[in-house]
């Protein structure tokens, strides 16, 4: 008999498994704490009671110190691919696009790529071992990651890089409000459906508490 409280509800689009586990919580929420009037409007097309939802903004740039440690001081691009996990042909496809693009920044740029893990859902062994194979036709100016990066560094290399290749959530939510002005690359189909919030509104974790 406890109320379930679910909070970051009503999104759609991302292309993977994760979205039917998305629909199952929101169905289990009696109270919904959404990042925007989007996702509000979502739920409510899925028969949500508009009295259960309250828009809180995001919480994912909340009380973060960047750490700048790992980005390098020359011009670089920061590639992070992420499994398509309902095919492993199209995630080993996405990503030999991803790390071709990759490539290309660097031939026409003379600078760095970063590399990163990704997220190790299924087919993440596909990712690894096109960035291993691919990362050797460029060389030393490719600086691959064997380890997901802490947040704080996470961000400290996306404000500062100047491309962003990737099929991450992060192209939507986090680039933007650290980089702005950033070029960003998305090979895959994956995420390409979710729309961006049209205002993203940090202070969520606040707010959470606060309407709690």
């Amino acid at each position: 008999n406890f109320p379930i409280v679910r909070i970051y509800g009503g999104l759609k689009g991302s292309g993977t498994h994760d979205d039917a586990i998305r629909h199952m919580l929101d169905c289990m929420g009696h109270i919904h704490f959404v990042e925007s009037e989007e996702a509000k409007q979502n739920l409510i097309k899925f028969g949500e009671e508009p009295w259960r939802i309250f828009v809180c903004g995001i919480s994912h740039l909340d009380d973060i110190e960047l750490d700048y440690s790992s980005c390098p001081a020359q011009p670089y691009a920061v590639v992070l691919m992420n499994p398509v996990t309902i095919s492993r042909d199209q995630t080993v496809m996405d990503c030999m696009v991803a790390m071709d693009e990759a490539k290309r920044f660097v031939d026409e740029t003379r600078g760095y790529v970063v590399v990163l893990p990704p997220n190790g859902d299924l087919y993440s062994d596909s990712v690894l071992n096109v960035i291993h194979s691919r990362t050797r036709f460029i060389g030393s100016k490719a600086l691959v990651y064997d380890e997901r990066m802490l947040r704080d560094k996470f961000l400290a290399l996306l404000e500062k890089c100047a491309y962003f290749i990737s099929n991450s959530s992060a192209t939507k939510y986090e680039f933007p409000v650290v980089n702005p002005h950033g070029d960003v690359y998305n090979p895959s189909w994956r995420n390409q459906e979710r729309t961006k919030p049209p205002k993203l509104e940090s202070g969520g974790s606040d707010k959470i508490i606060q309407m709690l």
